[in-house]
Formats: C-alpha cells, structure tokens, sequence
C-alpha cells in the first residue's frame, strides 16, 4: 500500500481545510471478510498516521445497487 495525500492534494490544488479522505473496505464478498481482517487494516492504516474522515464498506450498498439493476432490466 502506497499513498501520499499531502501531495495529491496539493497536486490537485485542495485547500488545506477541505482535505478529506473516506476509507472503502472493498467487501464484495462479505461472508468471506473476516473482522480480523479488517481489524488489521485498521490497525495498519493508524500505524501510518491516517485517519479517515469516515470509513464504509462496498457490501453497504449491495441493496440499492441491486435495485436500481431491476429497475434498468424492467425499463
């Protein structure tokens, strides 16, 4: 894993008191993801010093992904 904020943001030209970042666990397959995994995301990403504004998970939005693909197929 690598990233750098600071510099992205300053690349993009991002004032300082609009920088915020949101971490996606990218859990497509849920049952599969263990809390122990994620716990130790978690822990790594705090021993780099960041902390996100919040943090979500892909498998959130299964539901509503799954209902706008049935209203496109009935259309």
């Amino acid at each position: 894993m690598n990233f750098n904020f600071s510099l992205a943001f300053e690349k993009l030209g991002v004032a300082p008191e609009n920088r915020r970042t949101i971490f996606r666990y990218d859990d497509t397959n849920p049952e599969a993801e263990t809390e122990e995994y994620i716990d130790s995301l978690r822990r790594d990403l705090e021993w780099l010093g960041w902390t996100p504004e919040r943090t979500t998970y892909s498998s959130d939005n299964f539901q509503a992904l799954y209902d706008l693909a049935v209203q496109l197929i009935k259309k």
